[in-house]
């Protein structure tokens, strides 16, 4: 706005700008994980794409979800994909490896031996139109970025440091 030679600059965030009907991907987090233990998500479960024609009234359709679209998304943006294999991998420097498996729909998380006692994330997004029912297939209906997260914890039981005391065992 401007008021002679005065300026004032609004910033506006974290606004959504989608096409109607466009996949929707949903936030999933875990409870908090023991360190050296994979986590595994099914991110896929409460996402939700569409079918038919649009309208204004439109049942939401979980099984239109394409496995085949599933994206890991950066914080800068960047879209880790891999159309010719199966499962998608991205590793994280202090982190640990994060890896998606298109047949069975799971994200596995493996921490570093270091990475505990904090929180682990990454962003991913979807498309619907599965079996390429257009236009839900097409790339402007691709889901915004939903996070995927869980605390990792130090394992007071680790599995390699079990030593049975009892002698009748």
């Amino acid at each position: 706005a401007t008021t002679g030679e005065k300026t004032d600059t609004h910033v506006i965030k974290n606004i959504r700008l989608i096409l109607p009907r466009a996949a929707e991907a949903y936030d999933d987090f875990l409870p908090d994980s023991f360190q050296g233990i994979p986590v595994v998500f099914e991110p896929l479960l409460n996402d939700i794409g569409y079918r038919g024609t649009i309208s204004k009234v439109q049942d939401p359709c979980p099984e239109c979800i394409d496995e085949e679209t599933f994206q890991f998304v950066l914080d800068d943006g960047t879209e880790i994909y891999n159309d010719g294999e199966r499962i998608i991998t991205h590793a994280i420097s202090g982190m640990g490896t994060w890896s998606y498996n298109k047949d069975d729909k799971k994200v596995t998380f493996v921490a570093e031996s270091t990475f505990k006692d904090k929180e682990a994330r990454i962003r991913y997004n979807v498309k619907g139109g599965k079996g390429g029912e257009s236009p839900y297939n097409q790339e402007a209906y691709r889901s915004t970025p939903a996070t995927i997260g869980v605390k990792i914890i130090e394992n007071p039981n680790p599995p390699a440091g079990i030593m049975i005391t009892n002698k009748m065992v």
